[in-house]
């Protein structure tokens, strides 16, 4: 595919399944598939199963470990 743009978007679930009905999207990378509402009837494909990793400087605060309130909070919210 020759003619490929990728443009890195943080969208939210509604956002993404109305982009991809209304054609603004062709494509959407998930974290998760969503079988209930706005999704219900996509189809989903797993890519891939890795861990991600933080990477972080020797002087950061979290160079010690991730503060394990900050890892929930952030679960949270996906």
């Amino acid at each position: 595919m020759p003619d490929v743009h990728v443009r890195p978007t943080i969208w939210s679930n509604e956002q993404i399944a109305v982009g991809l009905r209304d054609g603004r999207l062709k494509v959407a990378l998930v974290a998760r598939a969503l079988k209930r509402g706005p999704f219900g009837d996509f189809r989903f494909e797993e890519l891939l199963r890795e861990h991600i990793r933080l990477a972080v400087p020797p002087n950061h605060p979290f160079a010690n470990g991730v503060p394990s309130r900050w890892l929930m909070r952030r679960s949270n919210r996906l």
